[in-house]
């Protein structure tokens, strides 16, 4: 059966959403499955905008050769070269030999990394020089290294101000038959998700993220059409675009938003965690996240992160260390480069407490992280001290 839609007169979508896959590049939760998008352009010559994940290619061929009804297929331009899009590429050269591929040198030796282009395929260099025409359409084309592998480039259409984006823009979650979601769902299905791919997957690029946006801001574009999730256009389209030059300053969307970050092997953390957020709500807070890092993958914990501008974690002590689950949270958001946030930190040890330092080590370690009050510790259990403490923590940060 086949499941392409048209997304105007001559371009198709023939992308596929896969629910069966609980785990995107084996390390990323996808409790809503992802989309892996591709789209056929029927013009003088007949161009595809790369291919999708071999799990799914026996429908994708299908689609292709449904769409064609006895056509010629002349160009596969590839924007992006990682498996879940390339694939397929390898079959559907034996399918359409003649086939010539549109790309950049560095995709090209990646290919041949993967063992799926020889040097006697048909292949067509372009830079951001080259402008290449199917009919109808002219194409040109924008570099963009590290967002997020080095071949990776944009594809401009300037007929239909269409741009073919890459992973850049891109979502977990499948589609359901839905191309272009309308706002409100966009808001309510999609955003968390776009906030998560891009801070998980891209968001240490942040300065090739800066540079690829300038030049696409400088364009007309009414479509954007990514790799993955749902199509953009209209609000959903000028949304996105926002939130990309937010998330590459590291800037906060939700600046009085506050997360708590935490571990607690017997609970005493989490009473200490629950009385500091019970003072930020008297205090005026009313949008107060508390995350148990234990239980919660870390992808949702540095998403969350992107979008807080005030920061708690709060640790246990364990093996003379920090938690083990806390620890990797702090790697993992130094190695996302996190700037510009209110932190703060809460330790519990019975004994040497330590996780307050290594906490501290690490958010010092990051640019422009503001310590709002030194460690609040925690001596086995919530004492009057302490309480006294969280009181003045809770001030502080809704200062």
């Amino acid at each position: 059966m086949n499941c392409y839609q048209k997304i105007n007169d001559n371009l198709f979508y023939i992308g596929y959403g896969d629910k069966r896959l609980s785990l995107f590049e084996g390390i990323f939760p996808i409790p809503d499955g992802v989309s892996y998008n591709s789209y056929l352009l029927l013009d003088e010559k007949n161009v595809l905008f790369d291919c999708i994940d071999s799990s799914v290619e026996n429908i994708f061929f299908e689609n292709i050769e449904n769409i064609l009804n006895g056509r010629k297929l002349d160009y596969v331009i590839l924007n992006h070269v990682e498996p879940d899009h390339a694939g397929s590429l390898k079959k559907l050269l034996k399918f359409y030999p003649e086939i010539t591929l549109v790309a950049n040198d560095k995709t090209f030796n990646i290919l041949k990394r993967f063992n799926i282009v020889k040097d006697d395929t048909n292949f067509f260099s372009v830079n951001e020089n080259t402008t290449f025409s199917s009919g109808k359409h002219t194409f040109s084309f924008i570099m963009a290294p590290m967002v997020h592998w080095p071949e990776v480039m944009f594809t401009y259409d300037h007929f239909s101000e269409t741009l073919f984006s890459a992973d850049a823009f891109g979502s977990f979650g499948t589609l359901d038959g839905v191309l272009f979601p309308e706002e409100n769902v966009f808001n309510k299905k999609y955003l968390s998700e776009c906030r998560r791919y891009y801070s998980n997957i891209i968001g240490k690029y942040e300065a090739q993220v800066k540079t690829v946006l300038d030049k696409v801001c400088s364009l007309s574009v009414k479509t954007i059409l990514p790799l993955h999730g749902p199509l953009l256009k209209d609000k959903n389209l000028a949304l996105l675009l926002n939130k990309y030059k937010c998330w590459s300053d590291y800037l906060a969307e939700d600046i009085n938003d506050i997360l708590i970050v935490y571990t607690s092997v017997y609970g005493n953390t989490f009473n200490a965690v629950n009385i500091l957020a019970s003072e930020l709500y008297k205090h005026g807070a009313e949008n107060i996240n508390i995350i148990d890092a234990s239980v919660t993958d870390v992808s949702y914990i540095v998403s969350e992160c992107f979008r807080c501008k005030k920061l708690v974690f709060a640790s246990t002590t364990y093996n003379m260390n920090l938690f083990p689950k806390m620890d990797n949270v702090l790697k993992e958001l130094k190695e996302h480069g996190l700037m510009n946030r209110d932190v703060a930190v809460i330790e519990n040890g019975s004994w040497a407490p330590q996780a307050g330092k290594i906490i501290t080590e690490y958010l010092t370690s990051m640019k422009n992280m503001n310590l709002v009050l030194s460690t609040v510790t925690i001596p086995s259990s919530v004492d009057n001290l302490t309480i006294k403490n969280l009181k003045e923590l809770a001030e502080k940060l809704n200062g």
